[in-house]
């Protein structure tokens, strides 16, 4: 609406008699005005009127407004993105999230079939001078519950002393299975120099999940020194509420130069 003008406002004078053309033509700016000429510039930021008033409003969650004034469906969502770019060290036997509580899985970002999946890539060192008989722990957390726990196997020598960096990957996911609280999570992990001068290769089950961790011990060939992580599970964790996801490990002991690294992380909800 254009702001009310009252042509003849200032001739009108109280206690006087006026001229009833001049008095119809103040009345007929006000309906001019209100009557199909309203405009935003008329309405206070503080009007609150509701959206549902707005013609052709569909009164349905699953339409959008368009740039072209039209309702239509809701065009599907890209994948959201996590990542970790900076590292994160542990150099202690606490058990440490190496995510930094940095892969916040927002609410509802998983919906009832989305896949949340990530790789992580960093690596170790014991160059603490003396071999280890306790092998890195891995757990998987998701909402502050563990899902996987790989356990710390034991074995003679099972972490050897070496000046080297040496390299680790895991593979990490989370599904929710046709609800927002039915989840399915596994891991696959390879890393290299544990079993590297263990006495025997062996493999221990997971303490938490469907797993093992698996390692091979010097003199088993061209594989020699890596160990593989691999489990299972479900979980029942709410995604309609934000939810942490993390990754974290617990050296067998607290020691210099004995530590984990993770270099870089990169996971995809789709």
């Amino acid at each position: 609406m254009t702001l009310v003008t009252l042509p003849y406002r200032t001739q009108l004078a109280g206690g006087q008699p006026e001229d009833i053309g001049k008095v119809l033509a103040n009345f007929d700016a006000i309906l001019a005005a209100f009557n199909g000429d309203i405009r935003d510039d008329n309405l206070a930021s503080v009007a609150n009127i509701a959206i549902s008033k707005l013609a052709g409003f569909p009164n349905d969650v699953t339409k959008q407004l368009l740039g072209n004034g039209t309702w239509a469906a809701l065009a599907e969502a890209g994948p959201t993105q996590l990542k970790k770019t900076t590292t994160k060290s542990v150099t202690n036997n606490t058990e440490t999230d190496l995510l930094n509580s940095e892969f916040n899985v927002l609410a509802n970002t998983m919906g009832t079939d989305k896949v949340l999946s990530a790789v992580l890539l960093g690596d170790s060192i014991n160059n603490s001078g003396a071999n280890q008989g306790t092998a890195p722990r891995w757990r998987l957390k998701f909402g502050g519950t563990t899902l996987l726990d790989s356990g710390a196997p034991a074995n003679t020598n099972v972490w050897p002393v070496s000046a080297v960096r040496w390299p680790y990957v895991f593979l990490i996911w989370v599904t929710n299975n046709a609800a927002t609280n039915v989840q399915t999570v596994a891991l696959i992990g390879l890393v290299t120099n544990v079993g590297q001068a263990a006495t025997s290769s062996a493999q221990v089950a997971f303490t938490t999940g469907i797993g093992y961790y698996t390692w091979l011990s010097g003199g088993s060939g061209v594989h020699q020194g890596h160990a593989l992580l691999v489990g299972l599970n479900s979980g029942a964790i709410d995604t309609t509420a934000n939810k942490l996801l993390e990754f974290t490990v617990q050296l067998p002991a607290t020691a210099s130069n004995l530590d984990a690294r993770l270099l870089r992380a990169q996971g995809v909800i789709q």
